[in-house]
């Protein structure tokens, strides 16, 4: 929690006591004084400092959503094999996950079309609803960012999630990029954030390229 306004309180609280001898109370300080300007510039860094913590709230709760409903999805296929663990998944498998994903951002969408009479506008959910189905296409043409479950042990890991961001520092992360033309699906787990490496090969004799890139962040960057 921003904590600059309390700090600067106490201090000049303090000084006003045992220095001045005067008041402690604050309501006592003129507009324009040193003291005054000094508590209206903390206020105003706390305040910039919560407007980031919104916002970077706002943007990972998009991530949040993404990997509960991967989670959920672990889960019962887990339930499905009768397994002790969640079993890990290969590329195209992976693929389909993305895609039952994309299937309830363009399910929410129709409901939001179907619900909308002639001549009305589009309401803030009907908006948000194309925005973050729009959003979620363009980042799988680029690569989407997800728990690498391809590992066992870091399946393992996510399994014991607690749906936190806070969580998600041990886990290990890729980007799966969508099928381009007559290539084949791409995923990365490269050594680095932007490393990649090209891989030719394919069925068929068909040439098709492997972008590989480690993602510890969503591309919003938000840490």
């Amino acid at each position: 929690m921003p904590s600059a306004l309390n700090k600067v309180q106490k201090r000049i609280s303090k000084k006003r006591t045992s220095k001045l001898g005067k008041s402690s109370s604050l309501n006592a300080l003129h507009e324009n004084s040193r003291d005054a300007q000094r508590i209206r510039r903390a206020a105003a860094r706390d305040e910039k400092v919560i407007r980031g913590e919104r916002e970077r709230e706002r943007k990972n709760d998009r991530f949040l959503k993404r990997l509960s409903h991967i989670h959920a999805a672990l889960r019962l296929s887990q339930l499905q094999s009768q397994s002790a663990s969640p079993p890990t998944m290969t590329i195209q498998e992976m693929h389909a996950l993305i895609s039952s994903l994309l299937a309830t951002h363009t399910s929410a969408l129709s409901a939001h079309v179907s619900a909308r009479r002639p001549g009305r506008p589009k309401t803030r959910d009907h908006e948000r609803a194309g925005a973050e189905l729009a959003a979620e296409e363009a980042e799988y043409e680029s690569g989407f960012w997800m728990v690498d479950l391809r590992k066992e042990e870091n399946v393992r890991r996510f399994e014991r999630w607690d749906g936190k961001w806070e969580g998600l520092g041990g886990l290990e992360f890729i980007r799966v990029r969508r099928r381009r033309g007559g290539g084949r699906d791409g995923v990365g787990n490269g050594e680095g954030e932007g490393g990649m490496e090209g891989v030719e090969g394919g069925d068929g004799g068909e040439d098709w390229e492997e972008t590989v890139i480690q993602s510890r962040f969503p591309p919003t960057g938000a840490a």
